[in-house]
This record gives C-alpha cells, sequence and structure tokens, in this order.
C-alpha cells in the first residue's frame, strides 16, 4: 500500500513539474573538447600555457573550434 502511495505521488509531483527536466546537451565535438582543454590549461597553468608547443597546439584548437562555428552546415541556407 505505502509503495503505490508513492509511485503515485511521484507520477503526480512528475506531471505537475514538467518544467523542472533538464535539457539534453549535446555530446561536444573534438574541436570543441581540444579548445576547452587549451582554455583550462591556460587558466590553471599559466606558466605552463606559455611554452611554444602549448600556444601553437591552443592556437590549431580554436582555429579548428572557429572554423566549426563558422561553417555551414548542411541543409541550412
Amino acid at each position: 500500500m505505502k509503495k503505490t502511495m508513492t509511485i503515485r505521488r511521484t507520477a503526480t509531483l512528475a506531471k505537475a513539474q514538467p518544467s523542472k527536466a533538464r535539457p539534453v546537451k549535446p555530446t561536444p565535438s573534438k574541436a570543441e573538447q581540444d579548445f576547452n582543454k587549451a582554455a583550462e590549461l591556460r587558466r590553471k597553468f599559466p606558466l605552463v600555457a606559455s611554452t611554444p608547443a602549448a600556444k601553437r597546439r591552443a592556437l590549431q584548437a580554436a582555429k579548428a573550434y572557429g572554423t566549426e562555428l563558422t561553417a555551414r552546415k548542411a541543409g541550412k541556407r
């Protein structure tokens, strides 16, 4: 009896509060992941991020992510 009451209450609350559902986030692309990783490295370890290799990698990630953001999607005009 107690279990059915809990199930009913849960179902009622779910119907009453549909706006509380979290929207589904799309998985980030590889370019976006690389860009976020480079930005995080720059925030956490500025000395490591100032090395030429890290700067080169961050620049490549930024260019790839920027290209992805500005590229036209198939089917859209």
